[in-house]
């Protein structure tokens, strides 16, 4: 007999007894995502973005929300324009508490897991918060990060994603200091240019 699931409720027992599920189910439609993003305010005019998420169909939508209550809904359930939804973690703490060990604990079987090595060494450095400073070490960090995100889903084709990420480290490598606010909002232009290719 075919047990059709109606509600997040119904899904979320299921869940909680099969957490490999979840596992198995982010093998293919999870997503382990890292960028820097440009932020006048920011001490090197960036600012680190980590994220997990599972992108649906809207109609999939109370799977999305099981899997957020799974993670104690420390994540947020969204409706997208385009007739999709997405559960998304970023909180550094929450990946860092609870999806990190998650998957530790039921390991991902595809080529996924070294994207997911890849983002946790992204998140162990923001960990240290050596990133954060006046100082050429902290600036170096942020190269590290950028180096890691740009190899980060480097399989997929996204020659913007590409290009973006030569520009920030290309960026950091030339300075010798802390950059001032007409540097940073002309790296913000530059990348403003490349997304619009």
């Amino acid at each position: 007999m075919i047990k059709h699931f109606k509600d997040s409720k119904e899904i979320l027992l299921y869940l909680k007894s099969n957490p490999i599920w979840i596992s198995a189910f982010a093998n293919g439609e999870g997503c382990f995502t890292a960028s820097l993003m440009c932020y006048l305010k920011g001490m090197w005019g960036l600012q680190p973005q980590c994220e997990f998420n599972i992108t649906q169909k809207v109609e999939d939508l109370p799977l999305l929300e099981a899997i957020n209550a799974y993670f104690d809904n420390k994540g947020g359930v969204y409706v997208k324009p385009n007739e999709m939804a997405v559960v998304t973690f970023k909180s550094i703490p929450i990946l860092e508490e609870l999806i990190i060990p998650f998957f530790l604990k039921y390991p991902l079987l595809s080529v996924k897991s070294y994207e997911f090595e890849k983002w946790c060494e992204i998140i162990q450095l923001l960990r240290t918060q050596n990133h954060i400073g006046k100082t050429l070490t902290a600036r170096d960090v942020f190269l590290d990060i950028a180096k890691l995100c740009s190899d980060l889903n480097s399989k997929r084709n996204n020659p913007s994603k590409v290009i973006r990420a030569e520009i920030v480290k290309e960026w950091l490598e030339s300075l010798t200091g802390v950059p001032s606010i007409e540097a940073k909002a002309e790296l913000r232009a530059r990348i403003q240019k490349a997304k619009r290719f």
